[in-house]
């Protein structure tokens, strides 16, 4: 795997969108990391099947799907399935204005000419251009992704019956059936996290501490809609810090009133706590939509989260 297409935010300021464009060296190495890849993948192949596997229709089928550009859901139904595979992975790896497809196309031809090279010597260099790549092209994915994340907090906050909620979280919900009451401790509710495409039971601790810690604020509904953007991980650990500084304010003065005038603590005397631990850099905006798992109202069909996804 090179690299993942969902890659998580970098929380902080948004750079403008030149900022994000990947510069010409990057996207050199980024086609030369492809060509490299799947002629290593092809020629494993050869080595494993033998004369039952064609090197040049696979490099061709390959080819042919990387340069349309676009993911082949039934990868069984086309005439070199490895291939397609190959190629889908790519796709959803790298975005197409990241690397030079003809170039990549070209470079994959030019390898597959050359004598084999020693398959670790070949792993190394791979792996050094993964590395290089990897420091530059990370921090341009985060940039996207928080332009992307931010274009859909505003059109929600424009669209009726979106409500934002502390820490930046919004919510929308499906009102109807007044018997179905909170989201609580005590139930389990069948949800979908759309940013990984699961459809699974989401028991009240899967949710994110920001949804948890306002569910007073939650009304009863037949399902709830949370969007829990990455800033609200920096703003709940700040609301943390803060009660945090106020309980020991009121420790130390309840430490004042005890002591009174016979001895004046010292600040080494006073107890401390700890500084809360800084959010992880590396977060990305979470949408979950939740149903309650109401016998008495059961979700028969889940809906297919493929076709809604942001």
């Amino acid at each position: 795997m090179i690299f993942i297409r969902l890659i998580p935010l970098m929380m902080g300021v948004i750079l403008p969108l030149q900022a994000q464009d990947a510069p010409a060296e990057l996207r050199n190495d980024i086609s030369e990391l492809i060509a490299g890849h799947t002629a290593a993948r092809i020629r494993s192949a050869a080595a494993n099947y033998g004369k039952a596997f064609l090197p040049d229709e696979c490099a061709r089928h390959f080819e042919s799907a990387f340069s349309a550009g676009q993911v082949i859901e039934d990868e069984s139904k086309t005439d070199c399935p490895a291939a397609t595979y190959w190629s889908n992975q790519t796709l959803k790896q790298f975005e197409r204005r990241d690397y030079d497809a003809n170039h990549t196309i070209s470079r994959m031809r030019e390898i597959l000419k050359q004598d084999t090279p020693d398959e670790e010597t070949e792993a190394k260099r791979l792996h050094a251009l993964y590395v290089k790549i990897a420091k530059v092209y990370r921090p341009i994915l985060r940039q996207r992704e928080a332009s992307k994340e931010t274009e859909i907090l505003q059109a929600n906050a424009a669209r009726e019956g979106v409500q934002t909620l502390d820490f930046g979280v919004q919510m929308e919900i499906e009102p109807g059936d007044t018997n179905l009451k909170d989201i609580n401790r005590g139930t389990r509710e069948t949800g979908v996290a759309f940013y990984t495409r699961m459809t699974r039971k989401l028991a009240f601790t899967d949710l994110p501490e920001a949804i948890r810690l306002q569910i007073d604020n939650i009304p009863a509904a037949r399902s709830w809609t949370f969007w829990v953007p990455a800033h609200a991980h920096a703003q709940l650990a700040a609301h943390k810090a803060s009660l945090a500084q106020k309980a020991q304010e009121q420790r130390s003065a309840m430490m004042q009133r005890l002591v009174g005038k016979r001895r004046k603590p010292s600040a080494a005397t006073l107890p401390t706590t700890p500084a809360p631990a800084a959010p992880e850099d590396e977060v990305t905006m979470v949408k979950i939509k939740v149903w309650k798992d109401d016998p008495n109202s059961p979700v028969q069909t889940l809906p297919d989260v493929t076709t809604d996804m942001f």
